[in-house]
């Protein structure tokens, strides 16, 4: 069974907020609210090109205030760290709540996860 996105049928687009800040070589990226399928796709763009063009070293995505993650949301941040080393960036993922950590393990994806 899968769990619908709490917005489901509204027709209003889901919130997402992305604060971004840059220490030195560290990029920290903080994602609050809701990834899903609706917005996946633009999330993984406009952060991989943040990721690029800030010419970080290392990236830091918190997910402590993420409240919904689904499949699609998942892969997107999945791919965003396993792009950046073709960059010569490290990207980890950290506190992700239960529930995501969930399906990022289930992904194959707990090597990507600092807490």
């Amino acid at each position: 069974m899968t769990t619908p996105s709490p917005y489901a049928g509204s027709g209003a687009p889901p919130p997402l907020n992305v604060a971004i800040e840059l220490r030195g070589e560290r990029l920290v990226i903080r994602i609050a609210d809701y990834i899903d399928t609706a917005t996946a796709a633009s999330l993984f763009t406009r952060l991989h090109t943040l990721i690029l063009t800030t010419r970080a070293a290392h990236v830091v995505i918190d997910l402590g205030g993420l409240d919904f993650c689904d499949a699609a949301g998942a892969r997107a941040l999945i791919r965003l760290c396993r792009t950046a080393p073709d960059h010569g960036v490290t990207c980890r993922l950290h506190h992700p709540r239960p529930h995501i950590r969930w399906l990022l393990r289930n992904f194959g994806a707990e090597h990507l996860i600092d807490i």
